[in-house]
């Protein structure tokens, strides 16, 4: 009877131990799932920020030739974070 006792411990903690594993897997994911996220957003707008940083210091450069579509480039990075967020979340989703 002791030994039935024991085993039905045992057994549950097993279970609990399986459980605790599957939870923190799952943080696991979520938290790269997130690192993505923030440094895709870093890529996307950085550039944007930069440019208006960079003019602020340096006005003499919104006269030049190709500015006109370096800006309109890099608000095209910047918007298209909208876009690649969706894309990460159907790529990293598991089911």
């Amino acid at each position: 009877m002791a030994a039935a006792i024991v085993q039905g411990n045992v057994a549950k903690q097993q279970q609990l131990f399986s459980s605790q594993k599957q939870t923190t897997a799952h943080c696991l994911y979520v938290v790269k799932m997130f690192i993505l996220v923030i440094v895709i957003f870093g890529i996307c707008w950085l550039p944007y920020h930069t440019y208006f940083i960079y003019t602020h210091f340096h006005p003499s450069i919104l006269y030049m030739k190709y500015v006109q579509h370096m800006y309109l480039g890099f608000y095209w990075l910047a918007m298209a974070n909208a876009m690649v967020n969706p894309l990460i979340y159907y790529w990293m989703n598991a089911k």
